[in-house]
Order: structure tokens, then sequence, then C-alpha cells
């Protein structure tokens, strides 16, 4: 009998998971089990935990120790829109150990998905898949997967208008068009009105749900073109704050949709400075709570401070192109004060190297890789 693969192997697990536990906590699936028990941000700080521990085990040798690794990090990241099986874990454990220079392995784990018409549609997996590959210098199946990512994009572009809200169907919508937010967001080329659309779409079809809202208010607090826009960012954005005040990506896009709203005499810089610095101290490895805290810090003209976040997002991030501005932005500037060493505070350290994808997601994460 043939092995069966790591994919088919994390649903066999789920599916004895969900027998032995639904009397118990009446959820529908195994990954809404693994999500409800755990805080965001805990189940982050172990999720990171076991892909360090993975690419630990892959780098001695163990590929069957690390792939039990990988397991336990998809199930902690892995929730849903819907009671469907899907592919968001995957997904992000897959950036993150390519990332973290283990493409090869990345590709390994993606590959049996796109095969599987679950979640064959879902434009990031083609999108994440392709990464993947051109990080291991595969180019062939990299362009190919780009090719079928924009393919599925378009598709779940066209479908928009035909689900009623709130209907049987709406949930697998949505989820789709929150796929084509994020892919149009952060995946491909960087389409911001259509990953407007799509975000506005998946708000019509599920319009109480908060991620949808938290998704939708932070794409308008960043990439809003009028008052109405800022204004609409803040009332979604505070709503899921309002039910989840702990979740430390519903506090970042709050405070920033209170930081980028209208003119300098509209905005609530220390309310968005609270809320932010909140965000931080839950979740120290989400490169954008650092960076964006930054920003409002320098508003603030409390430039150690935001040298300080900055380089932390940094730290975090290497890649991090505006973080990485800032940082030199405010050098000469904090060299240049009296006293140019900030007051210690006591939010958690980051880890180096290991971060939290922040994407518009049904992960609940609310801003983006590139949020």
């Amino acid at each position: 009998m043939a092995k069966p693969t790591f994919p088919r192997q994390l649903s066999l697990f789920l599916c004895a998971l969900i027998l032995f536990v639904t009397p118990v906590t009446g959820c529908n699936s195994g990954t809404s089990f693994s999500a409800s028990l755990l805080p965001y941000a805990e189940r982050t700080r172990l999720a990171d935990d076991s892909i360090g521990r993975a690419i630990a085990s892959f780098n001695e040798g163990d590929q069957g120790k690390g792939d039990a690794h990988l397991h336990r990090a998809v199930i902690l990241l892995t929730t849903s829109l819907s009671d469907d099986f899907n592919d968001e874990g995957f997904i992000q454990v897959a950036q993150r150990i390519a990332s973290l220079g283990r493409p090869n392995d990345a590709i390994r784990l993606l590959e049996p998905l796109t095969k599987d018409e679950r979640v064959a549609g879902d434009p990031r997996l083609w999108a994440a898949l392709a990464d993947a590959a051109n990080k291991a210098a595969n180019t062939s199946r990299a362009t190919e997967a780009e090719r079928r990512a924009k393919m599925e994009a378009d598709k779940i572009v066209a479908s928009f208008g035909i689900a009623a809200p709130d209907s049987a169907k709406a949930p697998k919508q949505a989820a789709l068009a929150t796929y084509a937010g994020q892919y149009f967001s952060e995946f491909a080329e960087k389409d911001y009105p259509k990953a407007l659309q799509a975000y506005r779409e998946a708000h019509r079809l599920m319009p109480k749900d908060p991620v949808i809202k938290n998704n939708l208010g932070y794409m308008l607090a960043d990439h809003g073109a009028s008052p109405a826009d800022f204004d609409e960012a803040v009332r979604l954005t505070r709503s899921v704050v309002e039910k989840d005040p702990e979740h430390p990506v519903f506090l970042d896009s709050f405070g920033w949709a209170l930081y980028k709203r209208g003119s300098e005499t509209e905005r609530d810089l220390e309310g968005a400075r609270r809320r932010l610095r909140e965000a931080a101290d839950l979740a120290p490895n989400i490169p954008e709570c650092r960076y964006h805290l930054a920003v409002v810090y320098e508003e603030l003209d409390l430039l150690p401070d935001a040298l300080r976040e900055a380089e932390r997002a940094v730290l975090l991030r290497p890649g991090y192109t505006e973080a990485k501005e800032l940082v030199e932005r405010l050098k000469p500037l904090v060299t240049a004060q009296p006293s140019p060493s900030p007051v210690p505070d006591d939010a958690p350290s980051p880890v180096p190297g290991v971060t939290v994808s922040t994407t518009p997601s049904p992960t609940a994460t609310p801003a983006p890789t590139d949020r």
C-alpha cells in the first residue's frame, strides 16, 4: 500500500480529531477545533516553535521528525471561513520554511495540494508554490505556478456578485474572495483596487464575520482613497476589537486605522499608539505590528522608541523595505538627540528570523505579509 502524502496524513489526523472532540466541543471540523482552543497569539507562537524544530530536524537529516513538527504547525495555523478542508495552514507554513532556506521542503508540502480539487482553485496556493520554486531555482515550475495562480484569481473575480449574502454558498464564496484579495494584495504584482474589490465581495457575502470585517477595514486604512474610506476602516476595525479585544491582529488593524484616518487634527495618535503597543506586546514576532508602532512613535516625536521598534521589525524580516528605510531615516535623528537611548520597555523581545504572517486571511491575520 502506498504511503499517504503529507496533506493526506494531516486530513486523516484531523478526521480522527473530529470524531474524538465533536461531542464535547460542538465543532464541525478539526481545523475549527484546533483554532478554538488557543488564542491567536499563542497558536502562532507554538507554530513558530514547531517550524523551528522542524527545520532543526531537517538539518540533522531526520525528515520524519521534521514532518511531524510541520504537521503540528499546519494544524495550529489552520482555520477557515467555512467548514470545508482548506490550505491556509499549509500555505503559511510553506511560506515560512521557504523564507528560512528550505524551499524544497515547502514545495514538497504544497505539491500534493495542487492535485486536490478542494483547494486547487486557491490562487495563493499556486503563488506560494511559485515563490518556493523560484527560491529553489526551479524556473519552469515557478512560471507554470504563476500562470495558474493568475488564472484561478481571475476565475474567482468572474464569480463576484452571483451568490446571495448569508446563503448556503456564501461561506465558500467569501473564502474564495478573501483568497483573491490576498493574492492581489501580496502574492502577485500588487493590484490594490482588485484586492479591495475582493474584500468588499467577501464582506457583502458575510457581513458579520470578524475576520472579513478586519481584512476589509485594514485594506481601507492602508489603501483608502477618501475620508469615507478611512472612516469605514475605523468603524470596521473598532467593531472587531470590541468583540475580541486581545487579538493582536485586530488591535494592529484598529490602531493603524486610527493613525491613517483623515487629517492631522482627526487622527487619534494616542489611541493608535495604545492599540499598536498592545498588539506588539501580545504578538512580538509580527513585523508589521513593530513597524506600525514605529511610525506612530515617530509621529509623536518619540524618536528613540520609533528607532527601537523599526529595528525590531527589520530583525524579524530582514527584507522589510519600509522598516529599513525608517531605520535609516531615524538613526541620524536619534544620534543627534542629547539622550539617544530610549527608556527600556517591558515588551517581549522578538525572535530573530521568526515571523508571523499578518496577511488579511481566513486565519484572521490582519495586516499584510507586506500586509
